[in-house]
Parts: structure tokens; sequence; C-alpha cells
């Protein structure tokens, strides 16, 4: 908490520097306040000139990009039909550990222990039917089907 209150501190001051330099010490320095203090006639040639500037540095790259900017976009690589539509999509699971003592045989899966036989966290319908030391078995009882999942390394 204290260290927080000391960071906030010093964010508040580095904010009340920064205001003070912007609306004091610039205006002392420069005796002018920018674009406010010219006439109509000077921002509208101010304007013309850096709108030609900008022309003028356009580059055979910058170009390009505006080329390619201006393209219809093909087929996203990244778009998965079944997943965007809602379809059937395969559940996830990391086999990351085994461990088998006192003759009681573990498997760590998406971070938590579990027994054969035993149903998965937040699975509704899948069991741990076979533990191995380089694969387990999961099955879906609902849909009456067996997932094979290997040693995540």
């Amino acid at each position: 908490m204290k260290r927080q209150n000391i960071i906030l501190g010093i964010a508040v001051l580095a904010l009340l520097y920064a205001l003070y330099d912007v609306a004091v010490v610039s205006r002392q320095k420069s005796g002018t306040t920018g674009l406010a203090s010219m006439g109509p006639a000077d921002v509208q040639v101010f304007i013309s000139q850096v709108a030609s500037d900008i022309r003028s540095a356009q580059t055979d790259f910058n170009a390009y990009v505006g080329s390619c900017a201006e393209r219809p976009v093909g087929r996203n690589p990244f778009f998965v039909k079944e997943r965007a539509s809602g379809g059937p999509r395969r559940p996830e699971f990391f086999y990351t550990g085994y461990l088998e003592t006192s003759g009681r045989t573990l498997a760590i899966i998406n971070r938590v222990e579990y027994l054969a036989g035993e149903q998965l966290e937040n699975r509704e319908g899948f069991f741990l039917k076979e533990i191995a030391p380089s694969r387990i078995i999961i099955e879906n009882r609902s849909a009456k089907t067996e997932i094979v999942v290997p040693l995540h390394e």
C-alpha cells in the first residue's frame, strides 16, 4: 500500500510538472501561442504548405502500401468455420503428468489430478477411462467415443 502511494505521488508530480512546462515555460520560450496567434490567411498558407510536404514525401513504399490497403482481402487463414458457426469442437485435454504410488495411478490433466474412472472437472460426460505412462484414454459417455491423449512434454 505504501509503495502504491509513493508511485501515485510521483506520477502526480510528473503530471503537474508536464502541465507547468507546457502551459508556462513553452509560452515564455516562444513568445507566441502557435496557430492561435496567426491570422486566417497565415493559417491557410500553413495548411497548404503541410499538405504539399505530405504529398511530396510520398515514396514508392508508401504508394505500395496504399495500393495494398485498397485491394480486397482474401480468405482469412485464422478463420475456422466450425468454431465460428458454433459447430462441434473437440475439447482440449493436456496430459502433463503420471504418478504411481502405493498401487494408485494418478494422471494430471489440465493441472488437476485424476484416478481412473473419475469424471473430469468442467467437462460433463467425460471420464478418465485408462491411465498409462505415455498416454491416457478419455471416454465421452454421452457420445460413446474415446479420445487418446498422449503425454505432453
